[in-house]
């Protein structure tokens, strides 16, 4: 981050004196971009999250060069490319990027010369076409839905918190103060400039799609820690909003001191917020009685957050404050404590129990996606294949690196005879641990099913690998083997797998069929 942030300084300089020709007006735009709230993202910050914002911040610079004409159309790719890798959310720039490339063709010109309905009816198609893709994602993905702030109050709806809530919008308009602290003096200074005036410009209509993309974005998905922890996910829609209002103040000749003034106002207010947050975070008292603030204040987000305060003073060895935390964690959350009887219950093969007792914990906390896997996990073993896929499939909505439910998700297609489908989630589950026996026999079986001997046996290879390997893993793969007439490697898995169990007869019995593994057995 450290280095992100000498580079986000460095961009902005560099554009800075491209864009200005006046070293007053350079200054205040290296200022004000270098003092907004995203700033705490670099230099230090410990996620993952300032590549994200520093190519954002790029791509909005070169944007304006772009749509100035200072340089060519084909410079925003790179930009744009990097902050879609850096994270999914990138793909919000996608629009202001299609924008600069296409004004200059023939397609843009004449949009731009067509009449106010015939652009209006074509914003209202891309408008149609853009709700139908959300529409479509938001009913076929679970994950996409789960997201996504819901505009109507459901079931896993967290304490009330829709579009139009009253907390959503605070929080929304508390991420705009946090991110430009001064952005209420900026915006009623450009709007006393007349500042509808400058969207006929291209490098103002640039911006203000690169705005109105993020900030929806921004607005629509749901803070699963909540504001005050996701903050720095959302801190790119504070590019943007700062490069547009500095920008919007120091371009043009209609500069004097009042543009000035205002923008030290603003530039003073960001380092005061900065300088606070930055006091705080770095002190540990401090910090740690903010977050348990956050816990206390959004209690039902606040549920995985407690593990963060738990495994800070385990690495202190702080064993009082280890057991209160955990105290203090069973009594804001007494699902956890439920959670852990019916997961016993459950190992211990009291499946019925165990299933009720999950069926109790997602009605009274439906986002607990722990409790949804597990409850799958149960219908597996009472063969209800498709209630299991139900609770699976919101188990991954919640929660999309589950390796254990999709593995459990490939074995319910599978038992139900859809081998086909049972691929993607045995694959997504092997991709994220290579080292579990039990995805690979999983695999193993699938294409077996499908026929595809040499794909089964690659992944029986590894199953039998790893030293937790299944029994019926290891017993599958000498099966194999002796088909194939490879006996010593059979001999070897079969006799691991009669020290896990295996009848003998079963063995003697394919001795009998294939004679040639006598020999191997006996050595």
């Amino acid at each position: 981050s450290i280095a992100s942030g000498l580079m986000f300084v460095s961009v902005t300089a560099f554009v800075s004196r491209r864009l200005f020709s006046e070293n007053t007006k350079r200054i205040l735009f290296l200022l004000g971009l270098t003092t907004s709230g995203y700033m705490l993202l670099f230099f230090g910050y410990v996620e993952n999250y300032s590549l994200f914002v520093l190519s954002a911040a790029i791509y909005g610079l070169i944007g304006i060069s772009v749509a100035s004409g200072q340089i060519r159309k084909w410079a925003i790719i790179p930009p744009l490319v990097l902050t879609i890798l850096f994270h999914v959310m990138g793909v919000t720039l996608i629009p202001s990027a299609v924008y600069l490339i296409v004004r200059r063709t023939g397609v843009g010109q004449r949009f731009a010369r067509s009449q106010a309905k015939t652009k209006a009816l074509l914003a209202l198609l891309t408008f149609v076409a853009a709700a139908w893709v959300f529409i479509y994602f938001y009913q076929d993905n679970l994950f996409f839905r789960f997201a996504c702030v819901p505009l109507i109050g459901d079931r896993f709806t967290v304490g009330g918190y829709t579009l139009f809530s009253l907390d959503h919008l605070v929080d929304f308009l508390n991420l705009l103060i946090l991110l430009v602290p001064g952005v209420p003096i900026l915006v009623l200074a450009a709007y006393r400039r007349k500042w509808y005036r400058q969207f006929r410009k291209p490098p103002y209509l640039f911006l203000g799609i690169f705005l109105l993309s993020t900030l929806g974005a921004v607005f629509i998905f749901d803070p699963k820690l909540g504001m005050a922890r996701d903050w720095d996910l959302f801190a790119v829609s504070g590019i943007p909003l700062t490069i547009l209002l500095y920008f919007w103040l120091l371009d043009g000749t209609r500069y004097g001191k009042h543009q000035i003034i205002t923008i030290l106002l603003a530039v003073f207010l960001g380092i005061v917020s900065l300088s606070g947050r930055i006091a705080s975070v770095n002190t540990d008292d401090v910090a740690v009685t903010r977050f348990k603030d956050y816990l206390y204040l959004d209690k039902a987000r606040g549920r995985n957050a407690w593990r963060l305060l738990y495994n800070y003073y385990m690495e202190r060895g702080d064993s009082a404050q280890v057991e209160l935390i955990t105290e203090k964690w069973n009594t804001a959350h007494p699902e956890r404590w439920y959670f852990s009887q019916a997961y016993g219950r459950k190992n211990n093969g009291q499946i019925k129990a165990a299933s009720k007792m999950f069926e109790k914990i997602v009605r009274s906390t439906p986002t607990y996606s722990d409790a949804w896997s597990n409850l799958g996990e149960c219908l597996i073993s009472e063969r209800r294949f498709d209630s299991a896929i139900v609770c699976l499939r919101i188990a991954l909505g919640l929660n999309p690196y589950e390796m254990s439910a999709y593995n459990n998700l490939g074995t319910c297609y599978n038992e139900l005879g859809r081998p086909n489908d049972a691929l993607k989630p045995l694959k997504i589950a092997l991709s994220i641990t290579d080292s579990v026996s039990q995805v690979n026999y999983n695999l193993a079986v699938t294409y077996g099913i499908l026929g595809k001997r040499e794909k089964s046996l690659y992944h029986l290879a590894q199953a039998v690998a790893n030293p937790d390997a299944p029994l019926e893993a290891i017993k599958l793969t000498a099966d194999q083997y002796v088909k194939l007439r490879k006996y010593q490697r059979a001999a070897e898995l079969y006799q691991r797998a009669m020290q896990l169990g295996l009848d003998s007869s079963y063995v003697s019995a394919v001795a009998r069929k294939y004679p040639a593994l006598k020999s191997y057995l006996n050595r």
